[in-house]
């Protein structure tokens, strides 16, 4: 199976496309799954952005990608009509090529309100648009794709960060991770998804992060996370923690989906996984050649 991971598009949603697309295009093969580790920007009315966003939204009117090229699946939201609800030729020629899912666990940038009513009780992963193309990922529950199993959690260590500053829903506690452990448990998850990730491991002491006991009960394959835009190398976190010197857990911080000071795509900021088994699997950044044609001034025109 071929799978992308991205983390922090802040709305740029037609951007990860785009790279899907150039991706499938130079490789020869299909995207199977896209997995983004939260601040996809889920915002259908943009009246309702936090204000951070909104900042850098007008700014940057890519932040708004949500509302401009999604329907809520929620008819009592609408978007913003002077954003526009019509699709773009650039998307309309570039989704049907891309047949896979995009599945996503919250960061601290998205309406929750919204993704609350989303929410049902029957499905794992639920759609928050009509086209069906992104899913959201509930929190307490395992995502079987073809055999590889995949959970996460939404929102930020509560521990870790202004409580004040947030939506309540994106706060992560140890009720929450108490009742994540209890549910994914039994299922032996091989990809934790989460926005917020461990502490630095060069800072002592480390135990303050929630995700500690996360990790030392699930032990996952891999650990994908984003929030603080910038990336790592791969971890072996039983090297780099010494309370996680039992687990297997690879841990990948990657990149805000967004551009450098030069326009061009941020370094780390594509992760590829390649996965069989749980046995056989690599994980790359991709920061080839053909993604100097995807800049800051032309992202949007094939």
């Amino acid at each position: 199976m071929n799978i992308l991971v991205f983390s922090d598009p802040h709305g740029r949603i037609a951007l990860i496309y785009r790279i899907i697309y150039e991706f499938q295009k130079n490789k020869n093969f299909d995207v199977d799954l896209v997995l983004v580790t939260g601040d996809l920007g889920i915002f259908p009315d943009i009246n309702k952005m936090d204000k951070m966003s909104l900042k850098f939204a007008l700014k940057d009117a890519s932040e708004f990608g949500f509302s401009r090229y999604f329907e809520p699946i929620i008819s009592s939201y609408t978007p913003f009509k002077e954003i526009g609800q019509t699709e773009s030729v650039f998307m309309e020629k570039i989704l049907p090529a891309i047949k896979c899912k995009i599945i996503f666990v919250g960061g601290n940038h998205e309406d929750y309100e919204y993704l609350k009513l989303c929410i049902n009780n029957q499905d794992v992963i639920v759609p928050v648009e009509k086209r069906k193309k992104l899913w959201y990922l509930q929190n307490n529950y395992i995502y079987d794709f073809n055999g590889l199993r995949i959970c996460g959690i939404s929102g930020l260590d509560k521990n870790k960060c202004n409580p004040k500053k947030h939506n309540p829903m994106a706060l992560i506690d140890d009720n929450k991770i108490r009742n994540f452990i209890d549910s994914v448990f039994n299922y032996k998850p091989h990809i934790l998804l989460t926005h917020d990730g461990l502490n630095n491991p060069s800072q002592i002491p480390d135990n303050s992060s929630c995700f500690l006991s996360v990790i030392q009960n699930i032990n996952p394959v891999y650990h994908f996370f984003g929030h603080y835009h910038w990336a790592i190398e791969v971890i072996n976190y039983s090297e780099k923690y010494l309370e996680l010197k039992k687990t297997r857990t690879r841990g990948v911080l990657l990149n805000e989906t967004n551009f450098d000071s030069q326009g061009n795509l941020n370094k780390n900021c594509i992760g590829f996984l390649q996965w069989e088994n749980e046995d056989n699997n690599s994980f790359t950044y991709i920061n080839d050649d053909w993604l100097k044609n995807i800049t800051k001034y032309g992202w949007d025109k094939l």
